[in-house]
């Protein structure tokens, strides 16, 4: 990806002045900054040409959300811990899925068939209530979806733009957009012209993807097991990314959560400034 990637003082600064009767536009950058999301996963609408030739889905109608407590640790003994809230996302991944399990036709699945797909611990619950699993982890688990979750803090004082995203939810009762990812290109070049260089093949798609996960390894700390959870890549390609060797069963073994990068973005947003 040939992009240069702004500081974040300066890509929010431009972001943050975007006009009010913009507001829509200005939370769809936001959003796609903060997910790291590919356009078609926070997408609803789709285009003849997309169906026609089988191309990307509009994958934001997978899309679900919910407000979680995060405990944090007191910082010093006899203090009581800190409660902080957090809006977690969870997306269904916008890439060619290569799993083994994936049907080769469009053979229907016995529940006791689809279940042995599924962790051991899932197994008996699913058989005796299908319902009782989430339908996008059953597909997961088939190797039909790939899913993501992002978790982004409430708190102002760590991400300002959480509250615009909290807003759109409360207005729309969505975070995914009713818009093709067509569209959502010309949004992006109408006011990220100024960070943007002209378009080619290469970089015209996905760049606030592209600038979320730099900042998050450059400033944010983020290692390589940060990087794949929240932006849905397998192990192995983030780790070869990172330059290290790995098997390709890494991502079979290692269990990735948000708690587990969640620390890293409680940091007030003042030290960027």
């Amino acid at each position: 990806m040939t992009l240069d990637v702004p500081e974040i003082p300066r890509f929010r600064s431009v972001v943050n002045a975007i006009p009010i009767p913009y507001w829509r536009d200005k939370v769809l950058l936001e959003a796609l900054y903060l997910t790291a999301s590919r356009e078609a996963e926070l997408s609803t609408q789709t285009i003849p040409w997309d169906l026609l030739h089988k191309r990307t889905k509009p994958y934001g109608l997978y899309l679900t959300f919910g407000i979680k407590d995060f405990e944090m640790a007191p910082a010093r003994d006899h203090e009581p811990a800190k409660i902080e809230k957090i809006l977690v996302i969870q997306e269904a991944c916008a890439k060619r899925m290569k799993g083994k399990k994936k049907l080769a036709d469009d053979t229907e699945l016995t529940v006791e068939e689809t279940a042995n797909y599924l962790p051991q611990q899932l197994r008996e619950g699913y058989v005796k209530n299908p319902a009782s699993v989430d339908p996008l982890i059953v597909k997961s688990f088939l190797g039909e979806l790939s899913l993501k979750s992002i978790a982004l803090p409430c708190n102002p004082v760590f991400e300002p733009w959480t509250h615009d995203l909290l807003k759109i939810i409360s207005k729309t009762g969505t975070l995914s957009f009713k818009l093709t990812r067509f569209r959502m290109w010309q949004i992006q070049r109408q006011w990220l012209s100024s960070l943007l260089k002209p378009k080619n093949k290469r970089n015209e798609r996905n760049p606030l993807r592209h600038f979320r996960l730099t900042h998050l390894a450059g400033e944010y700390d983020f290692n390589a097991y940060d990087i794949s959870v929240y932006s849905g890549w397998t192990m192995g390609t983030t780790a070869g990314m990172f330059g290290i060797q790995s098997s390709n069963q890494i991502g079979q073994y290692v269990h990735l959560k948000w708690k587990d990068y969640l620390p890293k973005l409680l940091k007030p947003i003042s030290d960027f400034e």
